[in-house]
């Protein structure tokens, strides 16, 4: 970047040699790198401020044990989901603070990343109660369509009684769908467990009343019509 020329200079009678460097244009910046007055210093300082911007600041790695909040609340995930393992979990963790590793996480984050890792815990257990296969919208249209089922079945009981006095046989036969599909209802109710506003179950454990989420409740239903030992 620099070129040294050794220069012969005559003055008067005397021959004199002199050192002259010359700086190309790509390391004239360097007479300010190396110089000691106030402008070079303001030189420096610009031309560090860039670096530090194209090349990044180094991160700064949390400590183990400011991370100990962050371990006991990925444990908690770990244990609650049956379907994430530890880095599995550590990985959706990441990739939310756009980090390689978690002591990357800033200090003053963790506390946001614990937030985070146990909105994660109530949203996998809330999943986990509607069966771990359903979106909200998913798990409110099925139990919608299991309150049909069973509404549809008990309001016709007049017209179930009223086809035994006519035909018991037909009576018989189409009572079989309908105990098949009370009893699957159950089924589905049980196993995503629907309950209502108060924490009733859609069908109380003695098949006995039928608790609707609108409020509606059927009482005194025949267990028979579950399949159900009557009680």
């Amino acid at each position: 970047m620099t070129l040294t020329l050794n220069l012969s200079v005559s003055k008067k009678s005397k021959n004199l040699t002199k050192m002259i460097r010359i700086f190309s244009l790509r390391g004239c910046h360097l007479i300010a790198m190396f110089s000691k007055t106030d402008i070079a210093k303001q030189f420096r300082k610009w031309v560090l401020d860039i670096l530090d911007r194209e090349v990044g600041q180094p991160v700064a790695k949390n400590h183990k044990s400011e991370r100990t909040p962050l371990h006991d609340a990925h444990t908690m995930l770990v244990a609650k989901t049956k379907h994430l393992n530890s880095s599995e979990a550590w990985k959706i963790i990441n990739q939310r603070f756009g980090t390689n590793s978690i002591d990357e996480i800033p200090y003053e984050a963790i506390p946001v990343a614990v937030e985070y890792v146990h909105h994660l815990i109530a949203l996998y257990s809330s999943a986990g109660k509607q069966g771990g296969l359903f979106d909200q919208d998913t798990y409110e249209l099925i139990r919608k369509f299991t309150e049909s089922v069973l509404s549809q079945n008990f309001m016709m009981q007049d017209v179930w009684q009223a086809l035994m006095l006519i035909n018991k046989k037909d009576m018989m036969y189409y009572s079989k769908y309908v105990i098949d599909s009370n009893a699957m209802a159950r089924k589905v109710s049980m196993e995503l467990d629907f309950k209502t506003k108060k924490g009733e179950p859609l069908i109380d454990g003695y098949c006995q009343t039928i608790n609707f989420v609108g409020g509606t409740k059927f009482t005194g239903v025949n267990p028979k019509w579950f399949n159900a030992p009557a009680w």
